[in-house]
């Protein structure tokens, strides 16, 4: 399984319906789970974040691909992200049309609009 790491924002659009189809292209063996629809939404946040780092943890997560927005992921993204490195679960980053492994992360905390989002900098390697 693969585990799909995107801001609400994209739930429901044609970007991740883009984005979702990229991932199967890439990994046609694996099934996507996708946050979308697994989660009541109406639930507190970390309670949200808990289910889905439950998922990501539970053994049969074989990599996180994630996508930004303008290049900043929200706060849940990068938690999602920093449970599978810890776990040494390969982290995967879509970038326009493709898709590049994660070899390392930084990221920077950028505090607007009463959200925190995070700018990922990451080392990354496409992946064919």
């Amino acid at each position: 399984m693969i585990y799909y790491a995107h801001s609400v924002t994209k739930y429901g659009t044609d970007i991740e319906k883009f984005e979702l189809a990229l991932i199967a292209d890439r990994f046609p063996l694996l099934q996507i789970v996708n946050p979308n629809g697994i989660n009541d939404e109406s639930l507190p946040e970390d309670e949200i974040l808990r289910n889905c780092f439950s998922i990501i943890s539970r053994g049969d997560c074989e990599g996180l691909v994630f996508s930004s927005m303008s290049g900043l992921v929200g706060i849940g993204v990068l938690n999602e992200i920093q449970c599978a490195m810890g776990q040494s679960i390969p982290v995967y980053e879509i970038s326009g049309a493709e898709i590049y492994k994660v070899q390392s992360i930084r990221s920077v905390e950028v505090d607007f609009s009463n959200r925190v989002f995070a700018q990922v900098l990451t080392v990354r390697i496409p992946v064919r």
